[in-house]
């Protein structure tokens, strides 16, 4: 027994482990009746069709100790009174009795094994479609937050492992032990009240075991939460096709490889000390439980001996196995109690994600009516720094952007430029100041709604492994089964006849991860991008690099697409390279947050400022389309 108390607190449980644990016990009351009431809503019959069979199960044992005494007694009185048939009669009975007992616990048991495989997988789907669900109320703040994202990760995870049905079913296995404890203390109660007593004290130390590396298992999964999605993240890159070429290229196998693997030999070697410390804690327990065994059996055996007048050999067996059945009960109990107090930890991860996601959905002030059409946005004072960074993206900007006009933002990587697209489309909110729409601030209205005037192309978009139809129709998901519509917009993007030479034309996968699937160039990707920005007729229309990937030939039809849509539209264009005159009404340019210069072409050249500097160094490499060097590097350290 020392030694179980010296490895389960390392040797300082000066503080009870009991005691720490039940410090803990406000989170085990909190969530069991959660995941009760979740599974009871979710489906009210199988949960009490599986209550029902777990009270079947708990009486079973008693049942089956009263009715192998009855059968004893039966036979060694068949012996000693040859020739009476009543007892005879009587074994055969009990025996075929036993046997109906113990094939309804075995139907009993099956059933309830089917009814939670079924709650199982229907639980596990509600529950992430839940999570799914909540996740979409998430700001992009929230994924640039750590501690969030973890919380995220956490929560998928227990939604996955279905920690309700896993809670639930530890309290239905605790109510059908708690039952099987009641019926041997029933019975052995009018022979001997210490019996029962000891029948519940020798389980304590299970219990207290249990509880203990409950808490540190938990523990151990929560505070590896970060090592083991940096783990997973280094996994998929082995099998990502868009790090594959640079991995094999640079020979980076072994580098990427060390990195996970001592990752998982650190999780490893933590299991392992874990479950070292276990195995010598239970060990201990062994000793201490089976001396117990023995005290108490003898102690049944003694005192059926000294009233043998008044004790039947079946008696003296049934005393025994209810004793047996009763500690087994009870270890059963404070097993399934720390099961219940493990689960409780992990399900809390699912509550507080949820309730974060609730109170955040639960805004304090009714969304105003998102306008049909957008004819300003006015950023006032705006600054902006992303969560844990060292210093501001955005300071103090004030620009106003109006229909019909459009605007082109330049200025170096890291300037501020794709930060303010970011903000101007509500993917985040501004730290300082604000954002009008119309003249109202931009978080009175519903964002959702009010991103369907909006239409935008990121610099760093996604290539879905989605048909080319599909991928054209996620610009605006409601005209997915619009063809006419997808046509157009892929026409406007210089996109269809790419889309013509693919084996399936519309209907063909894109990219490599699935079957069939066509890979395409970045640039061809980048005008399936342009399709989904086409596909919206949107007030504003945002591009953030829309022609990087593109060849200078596109790219000036692009550029006629661009001026030709932005017709009583605020148009606001990202670029390193597009330095036309003609390109937009006004030029912003932006250095480390702010904006410097601002005003129409002929104004900032005549100027002699940085987007001077920028343009004359632009067209002395070329940029006019003389030439195929690399402007937009050399462009980027003029801007520096």
């Amino acid at each position: 027994m020392k030694a179980f108390l010296w490895h389960c607190g390392h040797g300082s449980l000066r503080k009870s482990v009991l005691g720490r644990a039940f410090q803990d016990g406000s989170r085990l009351f909190k969530a069991t009746p959660y995941a009760v009431s979740v599974i009871w809503n979710f489906e009210r019959k199988l949960f009490l069709t599986l209550s029902i069979s777990a009270i079947l199960g708990g009486l079973w044992p008693a049942a089956s100790v009263w009715i192998m005494r009855y059968f004893l007694d039966a036979v060694v009185n068949a012996f000693q009174h040859p020739g009476q048939a009543e007892f005879v009669r009587k074994a055969v009975w009990m025996l075929f009795l036993q046997a109906a007992v113990t094939g309804g616990f075995a139907v009993v048991t099956r059933s309830i094994a089917y009814f939670q495989s079924v709650l199982s997988s229907k639980l596990s789907l509600d529950m992430q479609i839940g999570l799914n669900k909540n996740m979409s109320s998430l700001e992009m703040k929230d994924y640039d937050d750590p501690q969030v994202y973890d919380m995220l990760v956490r929560a998928k995870s227990e939604a996955q492992g279905n920690r309700p049905l896993a809670i639930v079913s530890a309290v239905s296995d605790m109510v059908s032990s708690f039952i099987t404890w009641l019926s041997f203390s029933i019975i052995l109660l009018r022979f001997s009240p210490l019996v029962v007593c000891a029948m519940f004290l020798i389980a304590i130390p299970y219990f207290i075991l249990n509880l203990y590396f409950a808490k540190a298992s938990f523990h151990l999964q929560y505070n590896r939460a970060h090592d083991q999605r940096v783990a997973n993240y280094l996994s998929s890159s082995f099998t990502d096709r868009r790090s594959l070429p640079e991995i094999i290229t640079r020979d980076l196998w072994l580098f990427l490889q060390s990195k996970w693997s001592a990752l998982a030999n650190k999780f490893m070697q933590q299991d392992i000390s874990l479950l070292k410390r276990r195995n010598r804690s239970e060990s201990a327990i062994i000793g201490f439980t089976y001396a117990g065994y023995g005290g108490v059996n003898l102690y049944i055996i003694l005192k059926c001996l000294l009233s043998v007048a008044n004790c039947t050999v079946g008696q003296v067996i049934m005393y025994i196995q209810s004793f047996s059945g009763g500690v087994s009960a009870s270890t059963q109990i404070m097993q399934k109690l720390s099961a219940v107090y493990e689960g409780s930890c992990y399900m809390q991860n699912y509550q507080e994600f949820l309730e974060r996601q609730n109170a955040a959905n639960h805004k304090t002030r009714t969304p105003g009516e998102v306008p049909d059409e957008i004819d300003s946005i006015e950023c006032r004072e705006v600054s902006f720094i992303y969560p844990g960074a060292p210093t501001y993206a955005l300071q103090n900007v004030s620009l106003v952007f109006r229909k019909g006009e459009s605007t082109l933002l330049v200025g170096s990587n890291g300037a501020g430029k794709t930060t303010l697209a970011r903000l101007l489309v509500g993917l985040y909110t501004p730290t300082g100041g604000q954002i009008l729409i119309n003249g109202r601030d931009m978080q009175d209205y519903d964002l959702t709604l009010l991103r369907k005037r909006m239409s935008i192309i990121f610099q760093d978009f996604v290539r879905y492994a989605l048909t080319a139809e599909e991928n054209i129709a996620l610009g605006s998901i409601e005209g997915m089964e619009d063809k006419k519509r997808i046509v157009t917009a892929a026409t406007a993007a210089r996109l269809d006849k790419i889309i013509a030479r693919l084996p399936n034309g519309y209907a063909t996968m894109l990219g490599k991860e699935f079957r069939d699937g066509q890979d395409l160039s970045l640039g061809e990707w980048q005008r399936v991008c342009l399709a989904r920005l086409f596909m919206r007729n949107a007030s504003v229309m945002i591009y953030d690099e829309p022609s990087a990937s593109l060849d200078i030939e596109t790219e000036s039809e692009l550029l006629r697409e661009i001026n030709a849509s932005a017709l009583n539209k605020i148009c606001v264009l990202i670029s390193h390279r597009m330095l036309r005159a003609d390109i937009a009404d006004r030029i912003v340019v932006i250095e480390e947050g702010k904006v410097v210069e601002k005003g129409s072409h002929n104004a900032l050249v005549n100027l002699d400022g940085r987007y001077a500097r920028l343009w004359k160094m632009y067209h002395q490499l070329g940029g006019n389309g003389e030439s195929n060097g690399d402007h937009n590097i050399l462009a980027r350290s003029v801007c520096k």
